[in-house]
């Protein structure tokens, strides 16, 4: 994400695009995998289907899905360069021709290099780490440690001084303490709704109204069940487990075309879209408090992305139950 706002900034575009190209393209990407071992992997492990079963339609929903998505980006990016023939430069006074700077001044070039190696090796130790379970779950914690070296080690090289990088170190870190009260908030609502057992009164509702349904309604139902737990519980796993085994009755009480492979479908979809538009969801808050972005301001940029990807959704789930989406 800062990568992201960075290259916006550069382009002349606003934070909301740096967080559609980088946030948005995460969630979506979550969910219209292909093989997401969270959502897909987890839920299929729990209904008892081979892992990653059932690719050809998750394929189709991707290329859909990115589709749209990309088109939706791109027209939102010339709409507003049309409504701003004539930015403002990006610094204040004059433009700043980073290509200029980089061929003259070796320090930028220093400075990019130890930047592109930090973020090279942030990708190969936590995969290299989950090779070796005893440290496997100290990858996060390593990643954040590498964040900071890269961060601090760029801005060392690119001539900053070393007082003022901490300054603006700490000032980026109290712009963002508003986003870690809101992460708490979000993940109370979750500890009230699990410890009151008002997420097991949802689910023994839902399955009674599945009952009797055709197999189409019946995954309609199975998959706002799923979004309405995502505004509690963002887990992936953790629904997976929780829900998956209460939706296995349904296949033979419903029938119809309804399938094992297509509730997963609709688990995996119901799960991931609505990470970028829920106010429960802790990467959301931490995204837009990074982007300096209000909530208000970014859901009216996400709600008529999420209106297209319902429908499609909406269109594929139905598919699965007529071609009977299986194996």
């Amino acid at each position: 994400l800062p990568v992201a706002l960075a290259l916006a900034r550069r382009f002349r575009w606003d934070p909301v695009t740096g967080i559609a190209i980088s946030f948005m393209a995460t969630g979506f990407g979550f969910s219209a995998a292909i093989t997401n071992p969270w959502s897909i992997g987890v839920a299929q492990r729990v209904v008892g289907l081979p892992a990653y079963s059932g690719s050809w339609l998750r394929i189709l929903f991707f290329l859909a899905v990115y589709a749209v998505t990309v088109t939706y980006l791109l027209l939102a990016i010339r709409r507003k360069e049309r409504r701003t023939p004539h930015p403002t430069p990006y610094m204040e006074g004059e433009e700043y021709d980073w290509s200029t700077r980089m061929s003259s001044d070796p320090r930028m070039t220093r400075a990019v290099r130890w930047f592109a190696a930090s973020m090279l090796i942030m990708v190969a130790i936590p995969l290299a780490l989950t090779f070796i379970p005893p440290v496997a779950g100290l990858s996060l914690p390593i990643m954040t440690l590498l964040y900071v070296v890269a961060g601090f080690g760029t801005a060392l090289r690119s001539g900053l001084a070393g007082g003022r990088s901490v300054r603006l170190f700490l000032r980026g870190g109290a712009e963002a303490l508003p986003g870690v009260v809101l992460v708490l908030i979000a993940v109370g609502v979750k500890t009230v709704m699990m410890n009151s057992e008002v997420l097991d009164t949802i689910l023994y509702r839902a399955a009674e109204a599945m009952e009797g349904r055709s197999g189409v309604a019946s995954l309609y139902l199975a998959f706002g069940l799923i979004v309405l737990l995502e505004f509690f519980m963002s887990s992936a796993s953790g629904k997976a487990v929780l829900v998956m085994p209460l939706t296995v009755p349904l296949v033979q009480l419903v029938g119809g075309g309804l399938t094992l492979q297509s509730l997963v479908l609709a688990f995996q979809i119901g799960d991931g879209f609505t990470n970028v538009l829920f106010p429960t969801s802790p990467v959301l808050l931490i995204a837009l408090g990074m982007a300096s972005v209000g909530y208000p301001r970014w859901l009216r940029f996400i709600l008529p992305l999420q209106g297209l990807i319902l429908l499609l959704s909406f269109g594929f789930m139905a598919l699965a139950v007529l071609v009977g989406y299986g194996p």
